[in-house]
């Protein structure tokens, strides 16, 4: 074996680790801390899957069939998975979206090892590989169906590009970020952050014209985009921003730094945080002015990354936009480490780090409920979509979950919470915030009169979302159905509570029966 194979093999063996990873995750784990609505891929992928689906069979991109609202926040994914559903059909989108996602994410350690390769000597490339393997979040969300991994390599591909742009201004490279650009606007309803953070980052190097060509290509894509959007949904923007920047800013920075310090603790981002924060306190005690001019893509685009997390008040998804942080955080580790000298106490000293850094991402191992592998998995979603499709064909739903239940009962869907649904988007924010979950009007729901109505439901037999018992009683309507959420149902998942006294529905919501569906007397 030649020494150009041994390496070869050495670098394909964290690829490997990664890709097997991923798909232990699919198989055996979960995609959020609600276990038994999230077995099978995240809830709100399925919202993607439910347009990707309508399209395929002729209705458009919408949630229902002749309701135009953009409630999905990816329009590049949908239309990627559309493309899979022409060809498998729509029981396979999830198997599909989680291909995808291998094939997203093993490009984008392709990109990241390349990169790693160009900037370190030594192991360090290695090292930066089997760090970027070894992160349990780029695991769940690769499994998850969303198109965090999409995101995942427009912001590694927009940071090889652009250095290879600053240091050799090769025009390639310039054509290759406007291309990045525009692809990033599509990918995400706030991908154009990517290129104009990268845009900024070319300003603060002096190369404005750089700066303006990916500014520009992200601006005229974005224009484009919202020019369509007033076309086709009469609005400029999705009703994912609506929904989700949403109420005042003071509770927004208040939530984001609450769900900052939630990721950075229970999912070793900690260290990853102080990589950031400490090389920016370095590089100004060092450089002084120049600091600022003088700070790596990493430095800039992670802190501008977190910031904007922060200003959006989390996610309710947790770690899910917080990904890019960890490889960015990890090869700007080494590159520091770099300026360290070669003594043997610089070497001991990445060495521990290195480690420290592996064992902080791997921590999730051990205190995630979302890596709770059981061979046998319950997703309540799943099953109670499928549980309404064929006990009740041609009703009409209202849910606070828009994602499984929809996309796999097929029934004509109100979305309580607004991500699909016009109205109860454009409602100012209610008291109290939490991200995505601050906007519902029960009178609303109510009036359009749907068959059915599945809410989380409290001790006292009300409704979340101001569905109280008085208030559905008064409009006709009985608990019909109770869902386990428990991830170990104690019995079937679902019972049918019809006949049974409020007493007895009470006792079985104390027992893990903690969803119910409401039908609507005839």
């Amino acid at each position: 074996m030649t020494r150009r194979t041994g390496k070869l093999l050495l670098e394909l063996a964290p690829l490997l680790l990664l890709i097997g990873a991923c798909l232990c995750q699919v198989r055996f784990g979960y995609f959020d801390h609600d276990l038994s609505g999230h077995a099978f891929g995240a809830d709100d992928a399925f919202i993607s899957y439910r347009y990707a689906s309508n399209l395929v069979a002729g209705d458009g991109l919408v949630f229902n069939p002749g309701e135009r609202v953009e409630g999905y926040s990816n329009l590049l994914y949908v239309l990627f998975v559309a493309a899979g559903l022409l060809v498998l059909g729509r029981d396979h989108a999830y198997g599909f979206s989680v291909a995808i996602n291998l094939l997203l994410i093993a490009l984008t350690y392709v990109a990241f090892l390349g990169m790693a390769r160009r900037r370190l000597g030594g192991a360090r490339p290695l090292a930066a590989a089997a760090l970027f393997s070894l992160t349990p979040s780029v695991w769940i969300w690769t499994g998850s169906g969303m198109e965090t991994p999409l995101v995942l390599l427009l912001v590694v591909l927009t940071w090889g590009a652009l250095e290879v742009a600053l240091e050799s201004g090769e025009r390639r490279a310039g054509w290759a970020l406007g291309a990045l650009a525009a692809v990033a606007v599509l990918a995400r309803a706030d991908g154009f952050l990517i290129p104009l953070l990268a845009a900024g980052f070319a300003l603060l190097r002096g190369r404005r014209r750089l700066a303006l060509a990916v500014a520009s290509a992200a601006v005229l894509t974005l224009s484009l985009l919202v020019a369509w959007r007033l076309w086709y949904y009469g609005h400029p923007l999705p009703s994912t921003y609506y929904v989700k920047v949403s109420g005042e800013l003071g509770e927004r920075l208040s939530s984001g730094l609450g769900a900052l310090f939630a990721v950075a603790t229970r999912q070793g981002l900690a260290l990853h945080l102080g990589v950031l924060a400490g090389y920016a306190a370095w590089a100004l005690r060092r450089r002084g002015g120049r600091a600022l001019a003088s700070l790596p893509f990493e430095a800039c685009f992670g802190i501008a990354w977190v910031c904007y997390f922060v200003y959006l008040g989390g996610d309710v998804l947790f770690d899910r936009f917080l990904v890019p942080i960890f490889p960015l955080a990890i090869l700007l580790l080494l590159r520091w480490s770099q300026e360290w000298g070669g003594s043997r106490l610089a070497t001991a000293r990445l060495v521990l780090l290195v480690v420290a850094l592996g064992a902080a991402q791997l921590m999730p191992l051990l205190f995630d409920p979302r890596m709770a592998y059981q061979t046998a998995k319950y997703d309540r979603w799943v099953t109670l979509g499928r549980y309404l499709r064929d006990h009740h064909p041609d009703a009409v739903l209202a849910i606070d979950a828009a994602g499984k239940v929809p996309f796999y009962s097929g029934l004509t869907t109100i979305d309580m919470l607004g991500l699909n649904d016009e109205h109860i988007a454009q409602l100012d924010a209610r008291a109290g915030f939490r991200v995505g979950h601050n906007k519902f009007d029960p009178q609303y729901v109510m009036g359009r009169h749907p068959d059915l109505i599945a809410a989380w439901m409290k001790p006292n037999l009300d409704l979340w979302w101001g569905i109280d018992r008085a208030r559905y009683t008064r409009g006709g309507y009985r608990i019909r159905y109770l869902c386990s959420t428990d991830w170990r149902p104690p019995g079937p998942a679902i019972i049918d509570v019809s006949d049974f006294e409020a007493s007895a529905i009470r006792r079985l919501g104390g027992r893990g029966y903690a969803y119910a569906v409401l039908e609507r007397r005839p």
